[in-house]
């Protein structure tokens, strides 16, 4: 918004825009053997439930310098297939995600001028506390 000189009153068609900035909105949806772009405009972490063989597109709307995330579900009984748009790029060109059912994979993607820096978060589970990770541990003397 604009504010009067001397300030007297904020402009409340700026108030979102400000009140916006700061907290996480989400896009939920369901794809089944399409194309999905993310619109970065109003949302920067999209959770996609997939079923079949599916593209992720080039988000549209995104500025350069943002970050989006994308959660990628397996539906069904898992081996849902996602290919990526080629303007996304990846740490160590690692594009996998995982097949078996209820398998989450998180993308997080960066715009910077004319590509998508990504990496990808494989298999993410709850966390095990230190001391159930070490019950697995062999001492060999």
């Amino acid at each position: 918004g604009q504010n009067s000189d001397p300030a007297t009153y904020v402009d409340p068609s700026g108030w979102r825009c400000a009140s916006d900035r700061y907290y996480a909105k989400i896009w939920t949806e369901n794809v089944t053997n399409e194309t999905f772009s993310p619109d970065a405009e109003e949302h920067n972490i999209f959770d996609l439930t997939h079923s079949g063989n599916n593209v992720l597109g080039e988000p549209t709307n995104m500025q350069n310098g943002r970050t989006i995330s994308v959660v990628l579900r397996q539906a069904g009984g898992g081996n849902n297939c996602v290919v990526f748009s080629d303007k996304y790029e990846f740490d160590g060109g690692w594009n996998n995600i995982t097949l078996t059912y209820g398998a989450k994979d998180v993308m997080v993607a960066t715009k910077i001028n004319d590509f998508y820096f990504c990496t990808m978060a494989n298999d993410i589970k709850h966390g095990i506390s230190q001391d159930q990770s070490l019950t697995s541990v062999t001492v060999i003397q």
